[in-house]
């Protein structure tokens, strides 16, 4: 078997032109910035490559955000139907009420390969969209299901089609943004996830306040609200959002051709409808793999009951059953500000994973508080359940494995088993939730607890394992027997390990 080195060097000999050669009259080729390849945080944009960024964010960007909106939108529905009258309508007893919310990621998880692969083979934007009117469509059914076992399926259901969605998202944004700006919008993906806790929770207080119109409870006229805008939205996503780098929306011109095709030198991330197997083999021998995904799940743990039970948490301490939905506002406000605050701190001084555990120790405190605070003080209870957002640990999590992976099957799999790891954290999250331990519920704090530490740890572990590859590489470079950037680089769908003149981004 070839090295990289011998399968990708370019002899003068051969009939072509010296890679050295090649690279110089590509970079001399375009009216982009100087790419230095050990230094990316030192780019800097040509004005026509302003003007091309703003045509993609502006295209990209809002229908984006706003899918990401409307899906965690979607699971508060069934948070608020925990106080809106779903117990005393269907039966449901509290452990049942448990397993309606983990078992939506049974049926996340059950999709996130077929997902996967079928992202290769079909036109991102048109299924993408006709996934999300369908998710829509079985959301307005929720508000018809009258027993534990209807609900059951429907959640299923429900999980299957949600299944699509991160993925997507992150595909989209590796195709179209450089590695630098890919945090950036990762974040304001995300973000959109706290407006959601903001603004959706206000109105989903609003229709609290329906209980009874037309003889529906509050909880089915949330269902059957949400469910209408998540269909139309699909729609939305099948006309407008691009899925291919020279997409009309975009509205490109000659010049504009020219820098997007640079610009997928520096997304990470080569469009390529082949499946190639030895990026999968390459990735599951990967350590970070592992450490990525169990991150997430532990994470996802005090996550998953938190967007689940939250209503109840506060309603429990001393709150009214409309009270207790409205209350949840602010936990969108302050995990804006912790981000924001993480964001910041990660872009100046160029660290995503030592910023990534400090943000996991933030979220053990918001586990000690609801364990060390009794449900009678509830104003003061109110803080753990604010300071309980994985938010900025995640972002930094997926922002990390967005930067350092590379290589179009490689990327897909690696997101798709960080979707496997959400779907195992919150689906073991709320079953730690039992009945018997209520309103405290010691026993799943104390586990949310150790999970947050060790997190925080494997963060730390990630940091070191991507600067000591990092100087490996710049050893080899010292000693001459790095190989040579490719000419055709661009079209290669070389991965991380491949191509040793990539630079890892700790």
């Amino acid at each position: 078997m070839k090295s990289v080195r011998d399968k990708y060097a370019l002899e003068p000999e051969d009939g072509i032109e010296s890679a050295d050669a090649a690279n110089e009259k590509r970079d001399s080729s375009y009216q982009t910035a100087e790419i230095i390849e050990d230094s990316p945080t030192k780019r800097k944009y040509s004005p026509e490559e302003k003007k091309l960024l703003k045509k993609v964010i502006l295209a990209v960007m809002p229908l984006v955000c706003t899918v990401q909106y409307v899906q965690i939108t979607d699971k508060f529905t069934l948070n608020a139907a925990g106080v809106y009258g779903i117990y005393e309508d269907t039966g449901v007893t509290h452990d049942q009420y448990s397993i309606l919310g983990s078992i939506f990621y049974v049926g996340f998880l059950v999709f996130q390969f077929p997902n996967a692969y079928l992202l290769q083979r079909l036109p991102i934007s048109k299924y993408f969209g006709a996934i999300i009117s369908c998710w829509g469509v079985v959301l307005m059914c929720m508000s018809a299901g009258k027993k534990f076992s209807e609900l059951a399926g429907l959640r299923f259901l429900l999980g299957l089609l949600e299944a699509t969605s991160a993925p997507t998202i992150l595909l989209i944004i590796n195709l179209f943004f450089r590695r630098k700006e890919q945090t950036i919008c990762i974040a304001a993906m995300q973000l959109s996830s706290e407006v959601a806790v903001i603004f959706s929770n206000a109105i989903i207080y609003g229709i609290g306040y329906m209980h009874g119109l037309a003889g529906l409870g509050a909880w089915k006229w949330n269902f059957i609200i949400w469910g209408a805008v998540t269909v139309l939205l699909g729609f939305f996503v099948i006309v407008f959002l691009p899925d291919q780098k020279e997409s009309r929306w975009f509205r490109l011109t000659s010049t504009e051709k020219q820098i997007i095709k640079e610009r997928v030198a520096d997304t990470g991330m080569v469009q390529d409808k082949q499946f190639k197997k030895k990026h999968i083999i390459e990735a599951i021998k990967e350590p970070r793999l592992y450490c990525y995904c169990l991150i997430v799940i532990l994470l996802c743990l005090q996550n998953g009951t938190v967007s689940l039970y939250s209503s109840q948490i506060i309603r429990d301490s001393g709150f009214s059953r409309v009270d207790s939905v409205i209350l949840n506002v602010p936990r969108g406000f302050t995990a804006i500000i912790i981000m924001v605050i993480a964001g910041y701190i990660s872009q100046r001084y160029h660290d995503t994973l030592r910023v990534g555990a400090s943000m996991a120790i933030v979220f053990f405190i918001g586990a000690l508080i609801l364990a060390a605070v009794p449900p009678e003080r509830g104003a003061s209870r109110l803080v753990g359940i604010y300071l309980s957002t994985m938010l900025p640990a995640y972002v930094l999590m997926q922002a990390s494995c967005s930067k350092n992976v590379v290589g179009y099957t490689k990327k897909t799999f690696y997101n798709a088993c960080i979707y496997v790891a959400i779907c195992v954290g919150n689906f073991i999250g709320p079953l730690m939730f039992v009945e018997h331990q209520a309103p405290r519920y010691m026993g799943a704090l104390i586990g949310y607890m150790v999970a947050d530490i060790i997190a925080a740890l494997l963060f730390i572990y990630l940091y070191w394992w991507h600067k000591r590859e990092n100087q490996r590489r710049q050893k080899l470079k010292d000693e001459g027997i790095l190989p040579p950037v490719p000419v055709d680089r661009d079209e290669l769908d070389l991965t991380d390990v491949e191509d040793l003149n990539f630079i890892y981004h700790p």
